[in-house]
């Protein structure tokens, strides 16, 4: 899956959890996320870093896919409780900030790369 900001590609390996296995299970024991590289985790409003290696970005999203919130977090933290957030996107630590993500921010989920017009 691809994820877009603004019309631009941002992440474009970016994986679905859905169930509450995959929910739960996240990225942990994953060795390292390679660039583009993420998680969506639906129905989701606070994480957990448990058995990770390496810290995140979690940007946190409405129900209607605009960042709320941007966090780092290392290894073995929890998450605050975001009011307000339906779904997060794990990606590599800095990533948010590389590909200009900023609150306020709509975040689109697709299957392939649009076009630009």
């Amino acid at each position: 899956m691809y994820v877009y900001n603004r019309g631009k590609v941002v992440y474009n390996k970016v994986g679905r959890a859905v169930s509450f296995y995959r929910r739960f299970k996240g990225l942990m024991w994953k060795k390292a996320l390679d660039n583009g590289e993420g998680l969506w985790i639906a129905r989701c409003s606070q994480v957990h870093m448990f058995n990770m290696r390496f810290p995140l970005d979690i940007i946190y999203l409405d129900k209607h896919d605009q960042v709320v919130r941007i966090d780092t977090l290392r290894p073995w933290q929890v998450g605050g409780y975001v009011r307000g957030a339906k779904s997060v996107l794990e990606v590599t630590a800095g990533s948010a900030a590389a590909n200009g993500i900023l609150p306020g921010d709509y975040l689109e989920l697709g299957e392939k790369a649009q076009r630009k017009v």
